[in-house]
């Protein structure tokens, strides 16, 4: 070979060897660059593993852990090493983990993020956390283990109850003030009116009249505070509002005084409703004396009923109501209205602009508790300078119309001697009631507790009638009294009395129901029924 073309051929081979040695090395260049990402991709992942604020962990898709951040570990006195290729409930009770593996199945199967709020409780000590877990998935999409990433709420949630304890007493030291306020006021005129009565007798129907009316005011009260709970007992009843609303107004002509002037305005179609006929005048009651502190110098109280059809879910979802027919009740009055931050707190239980210890703070909280217990809603519109309007919405009544706007007052109905045992732990009670009794013909044996009731049964018995508190202040309840006493004797009628709403279906068959305080007439009433139920 010509020495030329040997020449030639060693610069092709050392070109060629240069371009070996130059791809080798960005090969070496390129794989020292990939091993350096892995170390700082390693490096980061273990910074993060050692420092999150939160637990990490890192499962494979038989629930083994794979990875897990330093607090776990550090919680658990463990190192990090220690968990791997471990399982969650080879570190917590198995009742604990069952809820974090039961999510990790799901997640495997379906592929969705899984958020939940999990309440650990074991070796004496609560957390709450928040879980939330992601699947990992490969270059193909497919599914090569999970993600878990748990925060510790427990410091958050003792701070949030903190706080609700701190509102919750601040809501009941103005319930107390305004209650107080309200007591003391009955209070007075019932102990005014008492002593009056002493000193003389010859207006004595007068002042007996007083005290009845501050008694049913207190009454009144404390039947706000339950359906403010909406535990208020209703006796609802097939009425058109509008017969309610005239006889309200009539008595809040009275008491709104002349500067108020009042405006109803009720159609002769207004549909029925099934309410509790007492709850509406008090919701009426209620508005119109808002409204008059609104007006101090006299304005505008108009009341009105409108049929209100809502046959869209838009519609319906702004009133807060399901699709259907409804009987609006309006009440609105031309006073000084509220500002937007009152009117955003005017239905929070025990909230009052009055100066502290001038009221509850019950009034339209019991407004709003009425209508939801009835199946309806309540609104309200105001600006200031422009008056307020409250609405209230109560189902249209389906039923057959049979029962009138009100409760009739029936004249009451004396006894036949029969004999009544009662049953009362307050001593004052217990005397009334055993005068009453007696002025309405019984022949009543008055006992303290539960055990001197079942001593008379056996030894002064029988009994036509047990009268019964139902809180004793005992064990054995009233409730509990009148089950064992009409297994002894299935023939006994049956009456429980309280000044707190009891559960009629807990009683036995044709037990009646009378609810403190409660007057003479509504007495005599009660026992009839229960004597004579086929009356």
């Amino acid at each position: 070979m010509p020495r030329q073309s040997r020449d030639q051929e060693l610069m092709k081979k050392n070109r060629e060897l240069r371009e070996t040695n130059r791809l080798l090395r960005a090969e070496i260049d390129a794989r020292r660059a990939a091993e350096e990402a892995v170390r700082t991709r390693d490096l980061w992942l273990r910074a993060i593993l050692d420092n999150a604020p939160i637990e990490i962990a890192l499962k494979d898709r038989r629930g083994r852990i794979m990875a897990i951040s330093q607090n776990v570990a550090r919680d658990h006195g463990l190192s990090t090493d220690a968990y791997v290729g471990k399982t969650t409930e080879n570190f917590i009770p198995p009742e604990v983990a069952a809820s974090y593996m039961l999510a990790d199945q799901e997640i495997i199967a379906d592929g969705r993020p899984i958020q939940q709020a999990v309440t650990e409780d074991w070796e004496g000590r609560t957390r709450h956390l928040l879980n939330q877990k992601f699947p990992l998935r490969d270059e193909n999409g497919t599914i090569i283990g999970i993600c878990s990433l748990t925060s510790d709420m427990t410091q958050l949630k003792e701070a949030e109850q903190r706080l609700n304890q701190s509102q919750k007493m601040e809501a009941i030291g103005k319930l107390t003030g305004g209650i107080a306020h309200d007591v003391n006021n009955l209070l007075a005129v019932i102990q005014g009116s008492a002593e009056l009565i002493l000193l003389n007798k010859d207006d004595i129907e007068d002042h007996l009249a007083v005290i009845v009316q501050a008694t049913e005011r207190g009454a009144d009260l404390t039947q706000r505070l339950l359906a403010f709970a909406r535990q208020q007992p209703l006796r609802p009843q097939r009425i058109v509002i509008d017969r309610i609303v005239i006889e309200a107004t009539t008595l809040l002509k009275y008491t709104l005084g002349p500067s108020v002037h009042i405006r109803l305005d009720l159609p002769p179609d207004t549909w029925f409703t099934t309410v509790d006929p007492g709850q509406i005048e008090n919701v009426i009651l209620n508005l119109a004396l808002n409204a008059r502190d609104a007006m101090p110098d006299g304005g505008r109280l108009s009341i009105s009923c409108t049929n209100v059809r809502l046959g869209d879910s838009q519609a319906a979802n702004k009133q807060g109501l399901e699709i259907g027919d409804y009987v609006c009740l309006e009440v609105a009055d031309s006073g000084s209205g509220m500002s937007a931050e009152v009117l955003e707190r005017a239905f929070d239980p025990f909230f009052t602009t009055k100066e502290e210890g001038k009221g509850s703070g019950l009034g339209l909280s019991m407004v709003y508790g009425f209508a939801k217990q009835s199946g309806g809603q309540a609104t309200i519109e105001s600006q200031e300078g422009k008056g307020t309007k409250v609405r209230m919405f109560l189902p249209r009544s389906a039923s057959p119309a049979n029962v009138s706007a009100g409760e009739p007052e029936l004249p009451s109905e004396t006894g036949k001697g029969e004999r009544v045992l009662v049953v009362e732990d307050e001593s004052a009670i217990r005397v009334m009631t055993e005068q009453i009794l007696t002025s309405l013909e019984y022949e009543p044996t008055v006992v303290s507790d539960t055990d001197a009731a079942l001593r008379a049964l056996r030894n002064d018995g029988p009994f036509d009638l047990l009268l019964s508190d139902v809180i004793l202040g005992e064990a054995l309840t009233g409730l509990d009294l009148a089950r064992k006493i009409r297994v002894r004797n299935p023939n006994i009628a049956l009456v429980l009395m309280s000044g707190y709403p009891g559960k009629a279906e807990d009683a036995p068959p044709g037990c009646q129901y009378l609810k403190k305080p409660f007057r003479r007439s509504q007495l005599a009433r009660t026992l009839r029924a229960a004597l004579e139920p086929a009356l």
